[in-house]
């Protein structure tokens, strides 16, 4: 997995964020962040340098297999602020407890 020393970029738990704010920060069923499919795309927050510091974006990652620790996916958008080390496409490893939304595929 990423980090931010390394990477220039890392991602956030939902699970911790959830549990700073269970009231306003709602998460999708464990059940569900430890079942997905290929083709889903999975919601994470990511931590990320920029020329003006660091940055926080949620942005949507595309399942595209699975890791020993959980999944791998594509980046389906492009960051809104410029300048950060991620781009469209780009390859992301993370875990359930990074998936903050979830969408099926749309052929479903």
């Amino acid at each position: 997995m990423a980090t931010f020393d390394a990477d220039g970029w890392q991602l956030e738990s939902g699970v911790a964020r959830h549990a700073e704010a269970p009231d306003t920060f709602a998460l999708p069923d464990q059940s569900i962040r430890e079942r997905l499919v290929t083709g889903i795309d999975a919601k994470l927050i990511f931590s990320m340098r920029a020329p003006e510091g660091v940055v926080v974006e949620r942005m949507w990652v595309q399942i595209t297999g699975y890791t020993k620790t959980g999944y791998a996916g594509v980046l389906d958008n492009e960051p809104h602020t410029k300048g950060t080390p991620l781009a469209l496409g780009d390859r992301i490893e993370f875990g359930p407890e990074h998936i903050i939304d979830t969408l099926p595929p749309a052929n479903w």
